[in-house]
């Protein structure tokens, strides 16, 4: 069970990271 839960919380990071980064590299394209 803890091994799911921090599979979990490390893929939402994980996402939020590339989210970032992605808004951060193409402001144009999300806008």
């Amino acid at each position: 069970m803890l091994l799911l839960a921090l599979l979990v919380a490390a893929a939402g990071v994980f996402g939020m990271l590339r989210n970032w980064g992605r808004v951060e590299r193409r402001p144009l394209r999300t806008r």
